[in-house]
């Protein structure tokens, strides 16, 4: 699987969050049925956990606390 895929950045993520090294991403196309073994990318993740972490401090954080004082207003 291309490691710039979408999909590829979900499963490294579930992969974290399961604490699981390893699974088989299953894909369907008109052309078969393709089982594919993809293994965990400390590194990749490393990397991706960073930037997650940075979207959630600057990004999302300060709205759900903004929308959350306003609710309590």
């Amino acid at each position: 699987m291309n490691k710039s895929h979408k999909y590829y950045y979900q499963v490294l993520g579930q992969l974290a969050t399961t604490g699981l090294e390893k699974c088989v991403l299953v894909l369907y196309t008109h052309k078969g049925i393709f089982p594919l073994d993809i293994k965990m990318d400390h590194e990749k993740w490393s990397d991706m956990e960073r930037k997650l972490t940075q979207f959630y401090k600057e990004c999302f954080y300060p709205v759900l606390r903004a929308n959350a004082k306003a609710c309590m207003s």
